[in-house]
């Protein structure tokens, strides 16, 4: 049925405002509840749950009380969610996309290709007067999966914004480019995103001063 899923998601819903959770702002498939001692988190997606928080006897609890209200099998502790790998140690949490990359590799029949040293050549200049591609659903099938691989490699965020502003008129000149991405990815394939302890809740940031500089002279 179309609309189970929507049934499901309402009702579950319900029980987890009943249980004190509040809804987020920003993502209608986020709960949250903040007790005296503890700090918990659920993530809806389709019928799959995500739960997360600093207490595990509240957490237990949790699966408990959700278990009486629905057929919810516990699978423990994640491991592979949506394409993305996640791996925990003491140091943090691992986040990777291996198989995403090695099935993005083999679905563009690239698994032999040459790697590439970086996603985009340093010397690249775009080609203003490149033939137009007889078919574009290739290219725009590929570089809908690059974009979705940014999750975990933002070393490829650049080269993918680039090639994304052509899906409609791309030429073979950005099919190359995106080529040279795939390259790059097979070079790379075990890449991802270090989350470290950093034994506090505040975000750091890095940027460029000498870009910032330029961005206040411009305006």
């Amino acid at each position: 049925m179309k609309q189970s899923s929507h049934a499901w998601h309402a009702q579950l819903s319900t029980v987890l405002e009943e249980l004190g959770y509040k809804r987020s702002n920003a993502d209608s498939s986020l709960f949250v509840h903040l007790g005296p001692k503890e700090t918990l988190v659920v993530l809806i997606y389709v019928d799959d749950l995500i739960i997360s928080g600093n207490n595990s006897e509240a957490i237990s609890r949790l699966k408990a009380t959700l278990q009486h209200h629905f057929p919810i099998t516990d699978l423990g502790r994640l491991k592979y969610f949506l394409g993305i790998e996640m791996a925990a140690s003491h140091k943090g949490l691992f986040l990777n996309q291996l198989k995403y990359v090695l099935d993005l590799l083999k679905d563009a029949e690239m698994m032999d290709a040459k790697p590439a040293p970086t996603p985009l050549d340093s010397k690249l200049q775009l080609a203003k007067n490149s033939e137009p591609l007889q078919s574009i659903n290739h290219y725009q099938h590929h570089v809908g999966k690059l974009i979705y691989l940014t999750i975990t490699r933002p070393d490829i965020a650049y080269v993918v914004s680039l090639v994304s502003q052509f899906m409609h008129a791309p030429t073979i000149f950005h099919l190359s480019i995106v080529k040279r991405i795939l390259c790059y990815l097979k070079g790379s394939i075990g890449c991802g995103i270090v989350m470290a302890k950093n034994g506090h809740p505040q975000i750091t940031k890095y940027n460029d001063s000498d870009h910032i500089e330029l961005l206040h002279r411009l305006t």
